[in-house]
């Protein structure tokens, strides 16, 4: 009798108990991407992923969804793998996320620090998961909204246009950073819990 491929999985070591009970019913890309999940994340994943092809892997019941739109987002972070890959992905669409920002970037944070440096084998498995699925490719264009700086580093023609770009972006901007107060300082939260609404700087934050 053939062994089904989820059993073949558990049984050669190549996912842990916790991927691959999550691997359960699971095809396609999640399947093809298990292997390498299964390095980043040995006690299991935290967040529950969608993929470009509607397969899925993770808890039903975590914080919330990583959400993969297409294969450009995997081409991207084989080439930048790390924040910048991933802030690009969200910022041109292939890279989304489902429930509370923090509460998934957290969950991430800390199921993946004890990991440490990843060694050959986790390399192996994302070459073989982006050849398979085809995301071995150019690199993806960097995002029209990143800036394009010119002219000698720190010079203050450059230095100039780099604070523009990045602080003359309009009230409604800061308004829905800031909140309400618009108050503009250096602090840091007193509370971790999840905010769903803007509360007075003076409850949430200390200032520095």
């Amino acid at each position: 009798m053939a062994i089904d491929q989820e059993e073949r999985l558990a049984n050669d070591g190549s996912v842990s108990d916790a991927v691959a009970a999550q691997l359960h019913g699971q095809s396609g890309v999640a399947r093809k991407m298990t292997p390498l999940i299964n390095k980043l994340f040995e006690g299991g994943l935290p967040v529950r992923f969608v993929f470009w092809d509607q397969s899925t892997i993770g808890p039903e019941d975590g914080p919330g969804e990583v959400i993969l739109r297409s294969r450009a987002a995997l081409t991207r972070l084989i080439w930048s793998p790390d924040e910048l890959g991933i802030v690009r992905g969200y910022v041109t669409g292939e890279i989304d996320m489902e429930g509370h920002f923090f509460s998934i970037l957290s969950a991430l944070h800390h199921a993946t620090e004890r990991v440490g440096r990843l060694g050959l084998s986790a390399f192996a498995s994302g070459v073989k998961a982006a050849l398979q699925l085809g995301a071995i490719r150019r690199p993806p264009p960097r995002p029209a909204e990143e800036v394009r700086l010119s002219g000698l580093r720190h010079s203050k023609v450059r230095d100039a246009e780099a604070i523009s770009h990045h602080y003359d972006v309009g009230n409604e901007f800061y308004r829905l950073v800031l909140g309400p107060s618009m108050t503009y300082s250096c602090a840091y939260f007193t509370n971790s819990e999840p905010r769903h609404e803007p509360l007075p700087m003076r409850d949430t934050m200390t200032l520095i």
